[in-house]
């Protein structure tokens, strides 16, 4: 499939909508396609050139005054006002917290040692066969069951005496 071809004038007037209507300012290789174009089309060229001059020239007026006083003054007034710092707070109001703190998490502990339950054993059933060889084991003399002929799964460890 072919690629449309592009006018001169179209080609030129990307040139300059890129770099802008004065082909001084142009990089070297866009300068020498411009040239080229401006020998296939120069009247075309020539016209696409003055309506980018006379929009350059239109963008040029375009110049923003400085701010009067009066407008400066409405701005300024509107800013916020600092406000004045806070008195500082008494010493027994900042210490307040911390110590507030420390006295709930005290209370906290206190409560729960009071409703701790009395066993602090491992909550594991010790009639258990397999509790039974692991207590003994890891307790008292680790040659006094042989783990290797513990099933845990219901049947009694062999207690070598």
């Amino acid at each position: 499939m072919k690629t449309p071809a592009v006018s001169p004038q179209d080609a030129y007037a990307a040139l300059c909508d890129y770099y802008g209507a004065d082909p001084t300012r142009w990089p070297e290789a866009a300068r020498t396609e411009g040239a080229r174009l401006t020998a296939l089309d120069p009247a075309g060229v020539a016209t696409v050139a003055s309506e980018a001059r006379a929009l350059a020239a239109l963008l040029s007026l375009d110049a923003v005054a400085a701010p009067s006083a009066a407008l400066e003054a409405r701005i300024l007034n509107t800013l916020p006002r600092p406000v004045a710092p806070a008195r500082r707070a008494p010493l027994w109001q900042r210490l307040a917290a911390p110590f507030g703190m420390a006295a709930a998490a005290a209370a906290s502990f206190a409560l729960s040692l009071v409703l701790m339950p009395v066993d602090f054993g491992s909550g594991l059933d010790p009639s258990d066969a397999a509790v039974e060889a692991v207590l003994a084991y890891t307790l008292e003399d680790p040659g006094a069951v042989d783990l290797s002929t513990a099933d845990i799964w219901g049947s009694e460890p062999e207690v070598q005496l």
